[in-house]
């Protein structure tokens, strides 16, 4: 048996839990974003995917050459008897509320898909030394809960004629941190894709183990903040001691933006706990 991937740093950690767990077949991977920026031949997937049994396909790139080549791989490089599964990206703003997509180290944008909006009144009604005491006094309040199940409910959207789903899986454990930034899932999530996997093209119910929260070792992990810990009831996680004066950073440029003042300030937390 054969398989290929054909998707972005989230397929990695689905590769690496069905590897891990034994999966039986042969497994190449291809990532779409290394192959827009000309680091890997697309012949090379093409020539893989015409000798494959399986094609997991996580069809994320908005450039249009993208879904180009998937459609490619999927109407003529794919073999007839072969089989093909799709999931969607997974993503999640209520871990993170204070940090731009894609867990920048600075606030570029006032308002976009993970950002403040929500707080916008509150900003507005304070003076930027009001909003910095009441956050380090703890009284600020970021809707994480809400945010968690809007989260949800667009990745339930999203996927919903995809065969890997984790909709439900968010909704569940929502006490568990299942994010390491916005757009990058702790191993928990990609070992439930994994099964996913193992039951869709297999038929046989194998769980994946894990043993820490980014065991691939992804970049632009995040801190987890008290103020998340609490809002999510996480029982049994414990703040990371530079999360507090980390996220008053992007406090800072947030009430900034909403103030139409200057909004990019650069932090330094180390991203690669």
């Amino acid at each position: 048996m054969k398989t290929v991937f054909w998707g972005n740093c989230q397929s990695l950690g689905v590769e690496h839990f069905l590897r891990k767990s034994g999966f039986p077949s042969e497994i190449q991977s291809f990532r779409n974003f290394m192959v827009i920026l000309k680091e890997e031949p697309f012949e090379a997937v093409i020539e893989a995917t015409k000798k494959c049994d399986l094609l997991l396909v996580q069809p994320t790139d908005p450039h249009k050459e993208t879904h180009e080549r998937t459609r490619l791989l999927i109407n003529e490089a794919l073999p007839k008897s072969a089989r093909v599964l799709f999931w969607q990206p997974v993503a999640c703003h209520a871990y993170f509320p204070l940090v731009p997509m894609g867990g920048k180290t600075a606030v570029t944008a006032p308002y976009d898909y993970f950002g403040a909006d929500d707080i916008k009144p509150f900003l507005m009604a304070h003076t930027l030394a009001e909003t910095l005491e009441a956050y380090d006094a703890h009284r600020m309040e970021f809707r994480c809960r809400w945010r968690l199940h809007a989260s949800v409910a667009e990745q339930r959207r999203r996927e919903e004629n995809c065969d890997v789903r984790v909709a439900d899986y968010m909704f569940k454990n929502p006490h568990r941190r299942l994010f390491l930034s916005q757009n990058h899932p702790t191993s928990r999530i990609m070992a439930e894709m994994a099964r996913q996997v193992w039951k869709l093209a297999l038929d046989r119910d194998v769980q994946p183990e894990w043993t820490c929260d980014n065991e691939i070792n992804l970049p632009c992990s995040e801190p987890l903040s008290q103020y998340v810990i609490n809002e999510l009831a996480m029982d049994g996680y414990a703040a990371n001691p530079l999360a507090h004066a980390h996220f008053r950073v992007f406090l800072n440029g947030a009430w900034n933006l909403a103030h139409g003042e200057p909004g990019v300030i650069h932090d330094h937390y180390p991203h690669n706990e």
